[in-house]
């Protein structure tokens, strides 16, 4: 059974009180609607926060529809799947329907809460069609390229001290003799089945890549190391679990090694000391990478969590090893 954190779908409303209020009865049980302000400088600053998978905007108050046009076009750098809630047959409401950037339109006097959620799923169907270049093509992750586009935003927003974030990196116990007992296809079977696994594991809010070949690599917002760890720990006894992978026999089981790092700008000149440089995303990668090399070397499927206080002394003892590839990892 797979152990799940708490998932939810997050509509995030740009509109009044009474929109939001016949939009989250229509939703009730099948999604939360929270409010986002306006202003067109904080909707994408507000929608990254809440962890939203769809933007609705109310375009029916003709003095706020300029402002949520930029929005609009603030968004879709983020490419955020947007609904246009239509809470009348206003004109402004239908003029920005036609907008490009609007994956749908809702209109609420008319729908029912199947119809109201439909919607909500097609323009996430619209998103996944406009994201599968940034997609791992093999599990459905986010690819590394494209999660470290939102790896630089998340660690640019705990340098400013909003909060803590915390970094997993993972990496499947002895995968090279899966390909070599079963195949590369059921490779990429099982591939497919620990990403769903470790994406199952973690929050909706949180970010998972394939990190490349058998590596994941995930970010958890707003988390500290005591989240990390449960986290961690959820992943490694869901992946031990995981049974029924296509042309893999059932008697084959799958463990998991992680480096975990939690992160905040409270120690950021500190490790920029250490590293001799402005410190970047990639080096909180690095230092998982040390909590990764201490799993594998102390037996494999588990966690090893690393604080700033090892880190120089890991780095001198570990640092040019690594990174070495070791076909029995």
């Amino acid at each position: 059974m797979i152990i799940t954190a708490k998932r939810e779908i997050t509509v995030g409303l740009v509109g009044s009180p009474v929109v939001r209020q016949s939009l989250s009865e229509l939703l009730q049980g099948r999604a939360h609607v929270v409010n986002i302000a306006r202003d067109p400088r904080k909707i994408c600053h507000a929608a990254v926060n809440t962890g939203v998978h769809v933007i609705a905007l109310d375009f029916s108050d003709p003095a706020a529809a300029d402002a949520l046009v930029d929005g609009v076009s603030r968004l879709r750098k983020y490419e955020f799947p947007i609904v246009a809630v239509a809470p009348d047959e206003g004109t402004g409401v239908a003029a920005m329907a036609a907008h490009e950037s609007v994956n749908c339109r809702l209109n609420l006097p008319q729908a029912d809460p199947l119809t109201a959620y439909n919607v909500m799923s097609m323009a996430l169907s619209h998103q996944g069609i406009r994201d599968m270049g940034s997609t791992d093509p093999v599990t459905g992750l986010m690819t590394r390229a494209n999660f470290n586009m939102r790896f630089q935003n998340e660690f640019v927003r705990a340098n400013r001290g909003k909060w803590s974030i915390s970094v997993l990196l993972a990496d499947i116990d002895f995968f090279k003799t899966v390909n070599d007992s079963f195949g590369h296809e059921a490779g990429d079977n099982a591939l497919r089945a620990i990403g769903s696994t470790l994406r199952d594991s973690v929050r909706n809010i949180d970010l998972v890549s394939r990190w490349g070949g058998e590596e994941f690599c995930a970010l958890l917002l707003d988390s500290e190391l005591d989240g990390a760890e449960i986290a961690a720990e959820r992943i490694r006894l869901n992946v031990a679990g995981i049974m029924g992978v296509a042309d893999i026999p059932d008697s084959h089981r799958f463990t998991i090694s992680l480096g975990v790092f939690s992160y905040s700008g409270a120690i950021r000149q500190r490790l920029g000391d250490i590293f001799q440089k402005e410190l970047e995303p990639k080096d909180l990668v690095r230092i998982c990478d040390l909590g990764l090399y201490l799993a594998k070397n102390e037996g494999r499927n588990k966690f090893v969590s690393v604080v700033s206080e090892q880190i120089s002394a890991l780095l001198k003892k570990y640092g040019g090893k690594v990174r070495q590839d070791d076909e029995t990892r």
